[in-house]
């Protein structure tokens, strides 16, 4: 379906609700808002995930919901061919919008997959970028290219939710400028050495890339379904992604597995804000209350 509201995804349940407001308006004012509509109650034992993607530096637009956990940036937060010498600045607003984001609305991390258009992140390094947000961002906030977190409890060492974030998707042509962490038309059955090396053990929940698999979408990675059919490594409970504009809000169930993807694309085909975020609660054990204090672990 096409949510043209916030929308609610339950893991466990692999369903998707609307909340009572019929849409979300575009908050007009320079700042995040808050999004006055009511929210689903929380599920027990679970850790609220709001996501969204390719707000293209309309992100001072966006209507944030109050009192969710994560907030997670699927990529492309910057404009169409960000020079060398805007890199810094397209830092300074990721890290100012993670901040505000997480004063105004409470979340207690911030996380960040880039996209193609991201080069600033190649271009200043990812250990740049991540010291930025270390000093800048009031809440624990991390930059993942091809990398995974344990999100859980302070002091517990085990439960908690396991997400794994990935910037690559398929490029949109071979002339595009906008190309960064991309797979090309040649390759695109190839998953590149190093890109979703998802360890064999353990679980994951959330799968976060900037592009969608070819399953959800024409333009999708046919190398991201081939990782999504894999049984040898954990599947996902949700996988969530952005790049392609048209099918912002789509859910869609996968055919194998129990697996949902969700496009968390926040601009419409003209640029502009229109599309809510996507809301979602993810169990955080079966014996523990959800975190009062969260811990952001890599593996």
């Amino acid at each position: 379906p096409h949510i043209s509201a916030v929308a609610y995804l339950t893991a466990p349940l692999l369903a998707a609700k609307l909340a009572t407001r019929p849409c979300m308006h575009v908050c007009l004012e320079k700042r995040i808002g808050v999004c006055k509509a009511k929210t689903p109650a929380r599920l027990a034992r679970a850790i609220r995930f709001v996501a969204i993607s390719d707000t293209h530096t309309r992100h001072r637009f966006l209507q944030l919901p109050h009192g969710a956990d994560v907030l997670v940036h699927c990529g492309d937060f910057t404009m169409p061919e960000v020079y060398p010498a805007a890199h810094h600045e397209a830092l300074r607003q990721l890290c100012d919008f993670f901040a505000h984001a997480a004063r105004t609305c409470g979340f207690r991390c911030c996380i960040f997959v880039p996209g193609n258009h991201d080069k600033f992140v190649l271009g200043l390094g990812p250990r740049v970028v991540q010291e930025h947000l270390d000093k800048h961002v009031p809440c624990e906030a991390r930059l993942l290219v091809d990398a995974g977190i344990w999100l859980r409890a302070r002091g517990s060492e085990c439960g908690g939710v396991a997400l794994w974030g990935s910037p690559m998707s398929r490029a949109n042509s071979k002339s595009s400028p906008n190309d960064a962490f991309q797979t090309s038309y040649e390759k695109e059955h190839e998953v590149p050495q190093g890109v979703l090396d998802i360890p064999r053990e353990g679980k994951l929940d959330i799968l976060v890339t900037h592009g969608p698999p070819a399953s959800s979408d024409a333009r999708g990675c046919k190398s991201l379904d081939a990782v999504l059919d894999n049984h040898e490594i954990p599947q996902p409970r949700i996988h969530v992604f952005g790049h392609t504009h048209e099918g912002a809000g789509e859910v869609k169930a996968r055919s194998s597995g129990r697996c949902i993807a969700v496009n968390a694309t926040s601009i419409d085909l003209s640029f502009c804000a229109s599309q809510p975020p996507i809301l979602f609660d993810v169990p955080f054990g079966e014996r523990d209350e959800a975190p009062h204090q969260l811990e952001v672990v890599s593996f």
